[in-house]
């Protein structure tokens, strides 16, 4: 699946790249998460709670944040499981007294084994992304 899209948030964009790296920034804008622990290598694991269809399971993410260009474009990889992977490339620009924020996501679900279908799996990855990028951007407004 691969999906792209811009959002304001009204926060400056140094306070916005703060929050992509901060694991209870993270939580917050994720509520799916069930635990989030942060290893010493910079190693993001996680409990998600998983809900799809009928579907509804706790699993094992991984996560890492690269910063490709310090203060404006970092790459965020995850693993769920052996079942899904992906990267998000963000990119933060100055916009009308808040940040323009951009993401391309292209992630790769093996449903092997699975009832479910590619159109269940793709509309949930996308109100996921949706929803995690709102929920961010209403917390960072929130907090001033």
């Amino acid at each position: 699946m691969e999906l792209r899209n811009t959002v304001h948030i009204a926060a400056q964009p140094d306070r916005v790249w703060d929050a992509l790296q901060d694991p209870a920034q993270l939580r917050a804008a994720l509520p799916m998460i069930k635990m989030l622990h942060q290893r010493p290598d910079g190693q993001i694991d996680m409990q998600v709670l998983v809900e799809l269809g009928y579907l509804r399971r706790i699993l094992g993410a991984h996560l890492w944040i690269r910063k490709i260009e310090p203060g404006r474009v970092l790459q965020m990889d995850a693993t769920l499981t052996h079942r899904a992977n992906g990267k998000c490339v963000v990119t933060l620009d100055p916009a009308d007294g808040g940040t323009q924020l951009t993401y391309d996501i292209e992630s790769k679900v093996n449903l092997a084994g699975m009832t479910l279908g590619s159109f269940l799996v793709n509309r949930s990855a996308r109100k996921m992304a949706e929803g995690f990028f709102d929920r961010l951007g209403k917390n960072l407004t929130a907090q001033g």
